[in-house]
């Protein structure tokens, strides 16, 4: 296996696809509200939000393979991470700055999501960088919050966050929806 699958895999690209999916309902709710939807702050959420999902998978990856439990696990096509650092070792520190860089990615552009629309994006951006950062180590050891944060990250954090970002508040439309 080269870096380059390595690094593809370990962001696990069918996963992916969950993110355009969810963002859809927040890019619908904004666009009835409005009328229109900014394109260019519709792809920024978007790269955002792919980065934040490839981060967490990355960050997800590289410790079940330093914990050995990739070695010890049998693959489904839900569970058991993708099996590419065990196929390629060598590649290990880099799936670890994969997933530091992707999440400098989202930060960078949450910063600037702060900057245009105010503080009040914050406490999300916060919270989505702590389920990032503390997913595998910390969220996965509690059978609740296992199921809580994915739900919650993908949940209001994507949808309210997005709808923020287009309208520039909050919506009782976006916030239904979750």
């Amino acid at each position: 296996m080269t870096t380059s699958s390595t690094l593809i895999a370990s962001s696990r690209p069918p996963f992916l696809l969950l993110t355009p999916a969810v963002l859809s309902l927040s890019f619908a709710i904004s666009y009835w509200q409005q009328g229109s939807i900014n394109m260019v702050l519709t792809i920024l959420i978007l790269i955002a939000a792919l980065s934040a999902h490839i981060s967490v998978n990355a960050f997800n990856e590289y410790a079940d393979f330093v914990s050995g439990l990739d070695l010890n696990t049998i693959r489904t096509p839900f569970s058991g991470g993708s099996g590419a650092l065990p196929a390629d070792p060598s590649s290990l520190h880099k799936v670890k700055l994969l997933a530091w860089f992707t999440l400098t990615i989202t930060s960078s552009i949450g910063l600037y999501f702060i900057y245009i629309r105010g503080w009040t994006l914050l406490p999300l951006g916060l919270t989505g960088l702590v389920i990032i950062i503390s997913y595998t180590n910390v969220l996965t050891k509690n059978a609740w919050l296992c199921l809580i944060a994915p739900g919650f990250a993908f949940g209001p954090l994507f949808i309210i966050g997005s709808d923020i970002v287009l309208t520039g508040g909050y919506s009782i439309s976006a916030a239904w929806s979750d």
